[in-house]
């Protein structure tokens, strides 16, 4: 499992990803001025029909992160059927390494890979705010900086769900439905608003079906207040990128893979 780790992570030495690199710090830098997303005003007052606001997350956190989400999609989708369509994985599956080994191996190359790009950028961001930029307010404190950084949190069941989809389909059809499947996912977390306009009646409980069957992807940007809180969050996300990961298994015990 770690040498297909290692071997996916050193992707990073290619020209075309130390371009990329440079890329997403220029833009890391234009967005570092950006203002923030009061969260707390989404999650507790619309949803639970609370005011009290704990914190913000900056707007140029979230763009970072689902910057960094987009390049894990690419990078996850493109793995797997990349080596089985050059019969890589034939070469790799005649080691002494199993395919649940070899998937969580890609798993965990892809996920170093996102996560390196998006603490990078999203260090650099910070830095150009508080330092080049000099905006020093109240959002850039010693708890909110803590809080752009559990954003990447995201990148943890982004990565399962971009890898088990592409243990079924090509690397560009692997992509289009991990997106749409996470358009989906985004639409239905905001089921609870909907029923908080509507309505408690029996179209509008209806509408929590996606955000029961679906990961909660506005979860990750929620703000949290303690340890317990981030436990929760970090557990959640392992649990939905174990169950992709699993079945993406599926599909290498019961069809040809090569």
């Amino acid at each position: 499992m770690l040498p297909i780790a290692s071997l996916t992570f050193l992707r990073l030495k290619e020209p075309a990803f130390l371009l990329l690199v440079a890329v997403g710090l220029f833009i890391s830098y234009c967005i570092s001025g950006l203002g923030s997303f009061s969260s707390d005003i989404v999650s507790r007052d619309l949803l639970f029909g609370q005011s009290e606001t704990q914190g913000t997350i900056l707007l140029g956190s979230i763009l970072v992160t689902l910057l960094g989400g987009l390049i894990t999609v690419f990078n996850a989708a493109a793995e797997i059927p990349r080596d089985i369509s050059s019969r890589m994985i034939a070469i790799l599956l005649s080691k002494p390494i199993s395919r649940l080994g070899y998937i969580w191996g890609k798993y965990l190359g892809t996920l170093a890979i996102g996560l390196s790009c998006s603490f990078l950028w999203l260090s650099f961001m910070l830095f150009s705010r508080i330092f080049l930029r000099g905006e020093l307010d109240e959002v850039v404190t010693t708890g909110m900086l803590w809080r752009q950084y559990a954003c990447l949190v995201f990148l943890i069941p982004l990565t399962g769900v971009s890898v088990g989809i592409s243990c079924y389909f090509s690397d560009i059809v692997a992509m289009i439905i991990t997106c749409i499947y996470m358009f989906v996912c985004f639409v239905g977390a905001l089921a609870p608003v909907v029923v908080n306009f509507v309505g408690e009646t029996s179209l509008a409980y209806a509408v929590l079906l996606p955000y029961y069957l679906f990961p909660n992807s506005i979860y990750y940007f929620q703000s949290y207040t303690d340890a317990s809180d981030y436990l929760g969050l970090l557990a959640y996300a392992i649990s939905t990128a174990i169950l992709f990961v699993f079945l993406g298994r599926a599909r290498f015990d019961n069809g040809d893979i090569f």
